[in-house]
């Protein structure tokens, strides 16, 4: 069997369940229900073998955080922007007794649209110099007028 597409309601399944045994064909019940034949056929297959309709659990592991721990993440990082990711670890650390890695973190503030951008580091200019600089821009331009 290939991979699992598309997973259909328990009361779909339970509705097909109950028009096949009054000796319906998979192609009639699955015109009536609006699903493909192969689909009706697959469905009383696997409640022949698990016994129940409900759906089988996805592959995969299970989220560490919750959708409100992250959005919590998210909004410490808009609040806080040079706040790092490590300090947003401990602070979730904290609040809801999970480890959770730094890598974790910075996966979460991905989906949030917030990258990692360090400022351009800019020289010091004192008062003084920038009063300089300022003087010779316009001593610089008077000069160019009276050329």
């Amino acid at each position: 069997m290939g991979p699992k597409k598309k997973e259909h309601s328990v009361a779909l399944r339970e509705r097909v369940l109950l028009l096949h045994p009054q000796g319906r064909s998979y192609r009639q019940t699955g015109a009536e229900v609006s699903v493909s034949y192969t689909t009706v056929r697959d469905i009383i297959h696997n409640n022949k073998e698990t016994g129940t309709t409900v759906n089988k659990c996805r592959p995969g592991r299970p989220k560490v955080l919750t959708t409100r721990e992250r959005r919590r993440i998210i909004a410490l990082a808009r609040k806080e922007p040079a706040t790092s990711a490590t300090t947003i670890a401990e602070v979730v650390q904290t609040a809801s007794d999970k480890t959770v890695s730094v890598q974790t973190i910075l996966n979460v503030l991905n989906e949030g649209d917030i990258h990692g951008r360090s400022p351009r580091k800019k020289p010091y200019i004192s008062e003084i110099n920038r009063h300089k600089r300022l003087q010779f821009v316009k001593d610089y331009i008077s000069k160019l007028g009276n050329v």
